[in-house]
């Protein structure tokens, strides 16, 4: 929601684009905004910029920074993990074959 680069669709990324965006009359709509317009857009802008919006999940506000923290840590967790559970299913096989092997050398 506060992504504010050109290609976004956020809101805004849209409110940024406006005033440079064509009208009707074939100019810009700055080119035809009062000077009272331009202030309002302007401390919408800044509101804008200083609210955190967004989607709260259970109290946390989704960000696009959040989502890719999150994304890098189980990129990272996920094949960590595995080879952890990996050893420890492992380790038990291995352990019995050590048995066998000694027990069958002692016979």
């Amino acid at each position: 929601c506060q992504d504010m680069r050109a290609s976004s669709w956020s809101i805004a990324a849209a409110a940024q684009r406006y005033p440079s965006r064509p009208d009707a009359r074939n100019g810009l709509k700055v080119d035809w905004m009062s000077a009272e317009q331009r202030q309002a857009h302007d401390r919408f802008m800044k509101y804008i910029t200083r609210t955190q919006m967004g989607v709260e999940f259970f109290g946390v506000l989704v960000t696009f920074s959040l989502v890719a923290t999150i994304m890098v840590d189980l990129l990272i967790a996920i094949p960590t993990i595995y080879k952890i559970l990996e050893g420890s299913m492992r380790a038990p096989e291995d352990s019995m074959k050590l048995r066998q092997s000694t027990s069958g050398a002692a016979v």
